[in-house]
């Protein structure tokens, strides 16, 4: 199953890749060409081939069936730290 790309063309800033994890849930951010638990240890794509390049991977390994829902999320750097925008 692929998921529709509609969140990433709603940011305007910088972004984050985000799933949740089959066997319990927890929410996962992208890194690379994995997956990481922290926030803060997941990679921001500045711009949005880089961003878009990243679900269309994310996508392509739903069929591995160990996470769920790839999106990708805005967000900014406030004090030092990465944390998502809240519309």
């Amino acid at each position: 199953m692929v998921f529709p790309r509609l969140m990433a063309h709603q940011n305007h800033g910088p972004q984050m890749l985000t799933a949740n994890r089959l066997r319990d849930g927890d929410v996962l951010y992208r890194k690379g060409d994995g997956w990481v638990l922290f926030l803060n240890e997941g990679e921001v794509y500045r711009d949005q081939a880089s961003a878009d390049a990243a679900l269309a991977a994310a996508n392509a390994e739903l069929e591995r069936n160990e996470f769920v829902a790839p999106y990708l999320m805005e967000v900014r750097e406030v004090g030092g730290q990465i944390v998502p925008v809240l519309d």
